[in-house]
């Protein structure tokens, strides 16, 4: 359906999700960038993350576990790092006023690449310059301590929305 609607490039493919892709078959639900028919998939990416997998997501993980595993996918040979960030992130679930927590993971990633530009540079898909990752690679792991800032930063936001008279999950919070 992409491919027939002119639509080129997909990073919707979220591997740590059964339902994600699932009517793609195994074969296209595979790690790094690969083309599907004429489309050029880019899921999102992941990590070890102790016993399982974790997509890179702003609102799901701390600055240092996104940090980590774009060092290791870039030290594993991976040549595309994929993050995801839903408009209503920045948001405190519930509310309309700024979730500072993931507004400085925000901040924090972003200064990273800004000074980090020659080994990470970022793309957009307007590049053209975006092709199939080689077969094989590994999954980056995160390190214990970059888990555990993440546990904290969500508790905190968990007790400072209980503390606000807000439900944490409203608002598609993780």
């Amino acid at each position: 359906a992409l491919a027939r609607n002119g639509i080129r490039y997909d990073s919707s493919l979220n591997l740590t999700m059964d339902h994600s892709g699932g009517e793609l078959g195994q074969e296209a639900r595979r790690l790094g960038s690969h083309l599907i028919g004429n489309v050029m998939e880019l899921p999102l990416t992941v990590s070890r993350a102790g016993q399982g997998w974790r997509h890179m997501q702003i609102g799901a993980c701390s600055f240092d576990e996104m940090k980590d595993s774009l060092q290791r996918s870039r030290e594993g040979g991976w040549r595309y790092f994929n993050v995801l960030s839903h408009n209503f992130e920045m948001l405190v679930p519930g509310a309309s006023k700024p979730d500072r927590v993931v507004v400085k993971r925000f901040g924090r990633l972003c200064d990273f690449l800004g000074r980090h530009r020659a080994v990470h540079p970022t793309v957009g898909f307007a590049n053209d310059v975006l092709t199939e990752e080689p077969a094989g690679l590994n999954i980056p792991e995160t390190d214990a301590s970059s888990r555990l800032i993440r546990h904290v930063e969500q508790a905190y936001r968990r007790v400072s929305a209980a503390w606000n008279g807000l439900v944490p999950g409203q608002s598609g919070s993780h």
